[in-house]
């Protein structure tokens, strides 16, 4: 079971759109699983290029940059640019490419979207950050999660 966002995607924030629960096929859960880890492989790259201007990976990372780079997460994952999505599977028997045309998009939730552990995990393996730097992303998102939750 997960949460989608009802209705069309807009932009903004998504914590305050209306959600409907919604049971996953074990195909739909590995392809939301997939788009959603996919889709932040995607922006880390090309907002690490972006924020250290540079394409070296002898570099390292200055304190702005960094910041730079960590805002633009923050703010990427409180907007819900992060959502992961699925294409629903067609309840009419054997797939159609005519019909497969047709059928939306749904977009996890951010409940259901990628975690600060996620995101730590894809930051080390994936795009070839240390440990540290995996650690204080995820600590970051988390930060950024429980204040806008109004945890403290």
């Amino acid at each position: 079971m997960v949460e989608i966002v009802a209705g069309p995607r807009v932009a903004g924030p998504q914590f305050r759109a209306r959600v409907e629960r919604r049971r996953l096929t074990e195909s739909e859960g590995w392809e939301a699983l997939n788009e959603t880890w996919g889709v932040f492989v995607g922006w880390g790259v090309w907002n690490k290029l972006e924020a250290t201007d540079r394409m070296s990976r002898a570099r390292r990372w200055d304190w702005e940059a960094l910041e730079n780079f960590l805002n633009r997460l923050e703010e990427a994952y409180q907007s819900g640019d992060l959502a992961g999505y699925f294409e629903p599977a067609n309840p009419e028997g054997p797939e159609r490419p005519e019909a497969r045309k047709a059928i939306p998009r749904l977009y996890l939730a951010p409940a259901n979207s990628i975690s600060a552990p996620e995101i730590a995990l894809l930051f080390e393996i994936i795009l070839d950050e240390s440990p540290g730097m995996a650690k204080l992303a995820a600590n970051w998102i988390a930060a950024s999660d429980a204040s806008v939750k109004g945890i403290c």
